[in-house]
């Protein structure tokens, strides 16, 4: 069959010829695309093409073979990155899955621009899709995608130029597939030997709002023996009866997690919220408002009682930002002022009965990180009801079947094990992605 069109064509006539087997495609080229093909044939070597918009960079699938002919001769080529083939499995980083009309690779987005392919052919090299809800505080980054369409079924525009990933077919197994990447990549790199950067930070396409605002806080909350995820149905799985939260902190729980972490039992949750909210001072008066006034709440448990220890350096700043009449309210309360521990609290009871009263007097407030911050302990009792589960939960717990990743590496390979009978596929991938900083074996 041969045809001829433009792109406002109203009509194509499509005429029988008699033709060698496979398929020729003529593009009208540009005036760079051009100079670089004739300085290939020149010079005799390849032209480099890549997945980021250069002239003739086209198509990507190993297969078909793709031979780009420009004034009768064969250009070579050097393609920096392939895509695989319809007929491929899990390579190179990309995860395969695939339904009646659609075969669909994802590769999880880490560093470089995401590209979107459909058939072998570069649809978008910067493609900006939207984040993928996996509970209400976790946001996963689209992956980037490269889509075998049979029937022609894709969203995609009449220029082949931009394609709206969330109405595709396939957008809930997609998003499933994605969580379940997640929970394998963290689960083979969280750290094993009790670091605490990599809990402040946010990874494996992984962020708190679709937005990518990282004044929120950690994803997670951390325990005497391991993590879990800020979702309020494995929180509630994991049944916590108190919590210590640092509000206002830097990133990271490295400063006075790891105080904390010596001296809680296996019941209780460190958590942080509103990172930097101090030192910036965007938020410090409603901060301290928020932490005084209302108890603070942790995702699947109800709030008890709660303490609240503030250093002299958080009070003197709200004081200096001219409070409005509710945060004077909440400044007047902390009418007790502990000289050892050197932070002010609601009454004796409350700052020296409370569990971090030791940690802070282990000078908790002495560097600067530590008096931007305000500290609260947070007695909990199980929900009085179950929210729905997120998919974020629903696919922890299915492929997990526990709420608590542990921080010991023979305990976590024990987990990864079982994973691998859920997801071996992911499983694999992970472990040959990530070969050069895991310990792991299955």
């Amino acid at each position: 069959m041969h045809f001829i069109a433009s792109i406002d064509a109203d009509s194509i006539n499509v005429t029988r010829i008699n033709s060698p087997v496979g398929t020729r495609i003529r593009i009208k080229l540009s005036d760079a695309a051009k100079t670089s093909l004739k300085r290939g044939i020149s010079e005799g070597r390849p032209n480099p093409l890549s997945l980021y918009g250069e002239p003739m960079g086209h198509y990507f699938s190993r297969y078909p073979k793709l031979l780009r002919m420009y004034g009768g001769k064969e250009i070579p080529v050097n393609i920096n990155e392939m895509v695989p083939s319809e007929g491929d499995d899990f390579a190179h980083g990309w995860r395969k899955f695939s339904d009646e009309n659609f075969t669909v690779f994802w590769k999880p987005y880490e560093t470089s621009p995401r590209r979107f392919l459909c058939n072998g052919i570069l649809v978008q090299s910067r493609y900006e899709g939207p984040a993928i809800q996996a509970s209400a505080n976790f946001f996963l980054d689209m992956p980037h995608l490269s889509i075998y369409d049979r029937d022609g079924l894709l969203p995609i525009n009449l220029q082949r130029s931009e394609v709206k990933v969330e109405k595709a077919p396939f957008i809930i197994k997609l998003k499933s597939c994605r969580v379940d990447d997640f929970i394998i990549y963290t689960l083979i790199n969280a750290p094993t030997d009790g670091s605490l950067e990599w809990f402040g930070r946010f990874h494996g396409g992984a962020r708190a709002s679709p937005y990518g605002h990282t004044g929120a806080g950690a994803l997670w909350f951390l325990t005497n023996k391991g993590f879990v995820p800020k979702d309020s149905t494995v929180i509630a799985e994991f049944n916590p009866g108190k919590a210590i939260l640092a509000l206002g902190s830097d990133r990271g729980f490295e400063d006075w997690g790891g105080i904390c972490l010596d001296i809680i039992d296996e019941h209780t949750l460190l958590g942080q919220y509103e990172t930097d909210a101090v030192r910036q001072g965007n938020r410090t008066k409603s901060l301290l408002k928020d932490a005084v006034i209302y108890m603070h709440t942790v995702p699947g448990c109800t709030s008890v009682f709660s303490r609240v220890l503030v250093p002299p350096y958080v009070r003197k700043k709200v004081e200096s930002l001219s409070p409005g009449k509710d945060v004077l309210k909440a400044l007047k309360a902390l009418k007790y002022f502990d000289p050892t521990i050197q932070a002010w609290g609601e009454s004796i009871k409350d700052v020296q009965g409370a569990t971090i009263a030791y940690a802070v007097a282990e000078k908790l407030w002495t560097a600067e990180s530590g008096q931007a911050m305000i500290l609260m302990e947070v007695d909990l009792k199980p929900p009085t009801s179950r929210e729905n589960r997120s998919l974020l939960a629903d696919r922890w717990m299915d492929i997990l079947e526990t709420p608590m990743i542990p921080f010991g590496l023979t305990d976590r390979n024990n987990l990864l094990a079982n994973a691998y009978k859920k997801v071996p596929k992911l499983v694999q991938a992970n472990l040959d992605q990530y070969a050069d900083r895991n310990k792991f074996q299955v």
